[in-house]
């Protein structure tokens, strides 16, 4: 494998598993060439370029629920695709590689029209629109939870789990000893923060301060001040607050909860990982996926879900400090939830693409989806 394209945008939850399979592919082929397409105006850029990889934005934007600039947004798109054509026949990459998000459609259909093998991967349990657009023309649809209702084409789909990035997954050998006397919590709530995440954490601030509790929060770059300022004011000096948190491996080997919304990505790292999570869903997610999410874990016992309608009714006071005193039910947690990880996702992805590469028989699929859901857990 020589070149490869890949190409997402907009959170945190479409570029980590696009950034975990480059770095299998890198693993596997020292010398491969990738290339970025993202959107101009989101924060992938960011996250791309610290990885090491060439970025390219093109002037994407979402369509729906955009009212009257649905028109510029549409022009936005025909023009993109138009550069992601050129961009890839100068670039004649081997396959192109869509993760999801609005900011893959320009590339994946670039692709397409240049005749390069596409494939997307689908986080969640049940598509976006871009990925129900695209996976007429993938070659290959990954999927991270089994497909129940059929949302994609059986003969193309292959059920291979959430890619996550190395880093993540060794701290899965790694074992942390809980100490009570100084309990440590990272809250995050995904690439953007979650106001309301923000918030119920602020709430806890004098009892966490009472336990000596260090604190890690990744405020999203919106609420950085507000949230910052509460910590000062509380005098909790020995935490960090920052809005966006670049070594999330470091950050989570740390930690003994998690506070946290609960996307697919989120859900994927969690579990492999091993980490026990208090999740505070984002209530207007599609098909409400992260309720879903988060409720599939509490029933395996690697989690609490407080639903953030809940939030107001709940002593989260004394949940979150009785969970910080029990080492045991900490221990159980994160056990449970390194049970339903999926460590070889990454891998699953790069052998499936390699049968797209010229000459590759369909029969050597890995895990195909067909034969393989029966024994696959689902994270939904």
């Amino acid at each position: 494998m020589k070149r490869v394209v890949l190409t997402t945008g907009g959170t945190g939850g479409h570029v980590f598993p696009a950034l975990a399979v480059a770095e299998e592919i890198r693993r596997r082929f020292p010398e491969v060439e990738f290339l970025f397409i993202g959107g101009k105006y989101g924060p992938e850029r960011q996250m791309v370029e610290n990885a090491g990889i060439p970025f390219v934005g093109l002037p994407v934007r979402g369509i729906l629920g955009r009212g009257i600039k649905a028109i510029g947004a549409m022009a936005g798109l025909g023009v993109s695709t138009l550069k992601s054509m050129r961009i890839i026949r100068e670039f004649n990459p081997e396959v192109v590689i869509g993760f999801g998000g609005y900011a893959a459609v320009a590339g994946c259909l670039g692709g397409k029209l240049c005749g390069v093998p596409v494939s997307i991967h689908e986080q969640n349990s049940v598509p976006g629109l871009t990925n129900r657009v695209l996976s007429k023309i993938a070659e290959r649809i990954f999927i991270s939870l089994p497909d129940e209702h059929e949302h994609f084409e059986p003969d193309y789909t292959v059920l291979t789990g959430n890619p996550v990035r190395a880093a993540i997954a060794a701290i899965r050998n790694e074992s942390k000893k809980h100490d009570v006397a100084v309990p440590s919590i990272l809250v995050c709530g995904g690439s953007l923060g979650a106001k309301a995440v923000n918030s119920a954490v602020i709430d806890l601030l004098p009892a966490l301060k009472y336990m000596g509790c260090i604190v890690h929060h990744q405020t999203g770059k919106a609420d950085y001040d507000r949230i910052q300022s509460a910590y000062a004011e509380a005098g909790m000096t020995n935490c960090i607050v920052e809005p966006f948190v670049d070594d999330m491996a470091a950050a989570y080997a740390a930690a003994d909860l998690v506070i946290c919304r609960a996307g697919a990505t989120t859900i994927a790292e969690l579990t492999v990982a091993g980490k026990p999570a208090l999740f505070i869903p984002f209530p207007h997610a599609t098909h409400n996926h992260q309720v879903h999410n988060a409720r599939y874990l509490e029933t395996k016992g690697a989690a609490v879900v407080v639903e953030e309608r809940e939030l107001a009714q709940t002593d989260m006071n004394t949940l979150v400090t009785g969970l910080l005193k029990d080492s045991a039910k900490l221990q159980s947690m994160g056990q449970a939830a390194k049970k339903l990880g999926r460590p070889e996702a990454a891998a699953n992805v790069v052998s499936c693409i390699m049968d797209l590469l010229p000459k590759a028989p369909l029969e050597s699929l890995v895990h195909p989806y067909k034969e393989d859901t029966e024994n696959n857990e689902s994270t939904d």
